[in-house]
């Protein structure tokens, strides 16, 4: 019996607890002809907002910087098949010193 009195007791503070935040968003719409699905909705996309701020930036960082990596890459291969050929010219020009 206590333990029907108190999930009875947290159902009504969980109900009440429900409610006093629908009124105080409602409250902040300023006019309770608003249906509380539009409120909540209202609610949910300023806390979704921020969010989604960070997230378009980060895609917008993360385009640049794969835009400089392909710009880069064509540049990095160059150099290394550049070093490539200057260290088989100074391996050659070993061997020729050697060999003389």
């Amino acid at each position: 019996s206590d333990l029907k009195k108190r999930m009875m007791q947290i159902s009504l503070d969980e109900a009440e607890r429900k409610m006093v935040t629908l009124q105080d968003l409602q409250s902040k719409c300023g006019s309770n002809e608003v249906p509380p699905t539009d409120v909540v909705k209202s609610f949910m996309n300023d806390q979704r907002r921020p969010i989604l701020e960070q997230l378009v930036k980060l895609n917008k960082d993360l385009s640049a910087e794969r835009q400089w990596q392909s710009r880069i890459a064509s540049e990095l291969d160059q150099k290394r098949k550049r070093l490539k050929e200057l260290e088989e010219q100074s391996t050659d020009d070993l061997r020729e010193r050697a060999a003389s």
